[in-house]
């Protein structure tokens, strides 16, 4: 799960830088357009963030930009990233792949290198019947010992009670 969460990310990264190559516009001036954008209205959610992430409160430095934030420096919208990703499909592909392939080879050679033959038969069927055969078994004998137990138990009871 944490692997497909990097590659989401990582897809989201390649989508951000190429839609800066298409629009000449760079992610971090496109950020702080957004951040004016946010710091406009009265939402709280963002008021609550600065307060708790940012030292110092940016609000009257941003005030300053806003005549240089336009419509082409808004957020990247999950649209414009789909349609960077339409636009390199075979480059988003390879990416994915390769990215998917670099996290997860770890665990398939150990998955290989750990499994030997031993252990591959412990896991076949085969051998499991067996075990299973001679697991009822040691329960059978375990039952007739307990049984016997029993009955010289019952039998020294009955003795004592013979005996008062």
């Amino acid at each position: 799960m944490t692997n497909l969460l990097i590659v989401l990310l990582a897809t989201r990264q390649l989508a951000v830088v190429f839609y800066a190559l298409e629009t000449h516009v760079v992610p971090a001036a496109r950020d702080l357009c957004s951040m004016v954008g946010l710091s406009s209205g009265h939402i709280g959610i963002y008021r609550l963030m600065i307060h708790l992430f940012i030292v110092s409160d940016p609000s009257a430095e941003l005030k300053d930009m806003d005549a240089n934030c336009s419509a082409d420096r808004q957020v990247l919208t999950p649209g414009d990233m789909m349609l960077v990703i339409a636009s390199r499909p075979q480059f988003f592909t390879v990416s994915i792949l390769g990215l998917f392939l670099i996290l997860n080879t770890p665990q398939i050679v150990q998955c290989f290198f750990r499994c030997s033959k031993d252990e591959a038969r412990m896991l076949s069927t085969e051998v499991h019947r067996p075990a299973k055969k001679a697991a009822r078994g040691d329960v059978r004998k375990l039952r007739f010992q307990m049984s016997r137990r029993l009955e010289s138990m019952r039998g020294k009871l009955t003795t004592l009670q013979d005996s008062v």
